[in-house]
């Protein structure tokens, strides 16, 4: 039976033992800086994927949006052509009720010429407060445009922080890569 030549390793080892151990340790540091490359490029190739998305997201966010304000824009239109509709029926029903009173007609065809004008201007100023108030669509588009108005902040809020950890992994990447070149030098010098 042939004893097996073993170097030892126990802490009071030769000083061979001990510069065996040193270049593991450089060895160990090289790998777990490479580990960390591995880890920040994967990251770099991830991150513009969500980036992608994110912005996708955004763009459907916008879109969205637009649609209601371009609705809210059409019902604005609208609202202020009903406006000016009523403002003419009034004008209307004023000249309907200076002939008609010119003309002597009865007490109760006034009154009913009055109660139409009357009715007429509280429509318009319903309309006319619906617009000063920007209460143009309804609760449900309303709640909509706010929540799409935050998502698109949010969205974006999302890309800037993508951006800078793109921006930092790329900066960890080339710290690495930097820090890693000398020592590759000191090692193919070592193997000379």
């Amino acid at each position: 039976m042939r004893k097996s030549r073993r170097p030892n390793f126990s802490p009071s080892g030769s000083g061979i033992q001990q510069g065996q151990q040193q270049p593991m340790n450089e060895v160990e540091v090289e790998m777990e800086k490479l580990m960390q490359k591995k880890q920040m490029l994967n990251k770099l190739e991830e991150e513009p994927a969500r980036k992608e998305q994110l912005m996708a997201e955004k763009e459907n966010a916008i879109m969205e949006k637009t649609q209601i304000e371009v609705k809210k824009l059409r019902a604005s239109q609208m609202l202020s052509g009903q406006a000016l509709e009523l403002v003419g029926k009034v004008g209307r029903l004023d000249a309907s009720i200076e002939m008609a009173t010119a003309r002597g007609d009865k007490e109760d065809v006034l009154n009913d010429l009055a109660k139409q004008r009357d009715d007429l201007l509280n429509k318009r100023d319903v309309i006319d407060e619906q617009i000063r108030e920007g209460r143009i669509l309804g609760d449900n588009d309303e709640r909509k445009l706010t929540e799409l108005e935050e998502a698109v902040e949010m969205l974006e809020a999302a890309i800037d922080f993508n951006s800078e950890q793109i921006s930092t992994y790329q900066e960890k990447v080339e710290a690495l890569e930097e820090f890693s070149e000398p020592n590759c030098i000191k090692w193919n010098d070592q193997d000379s």
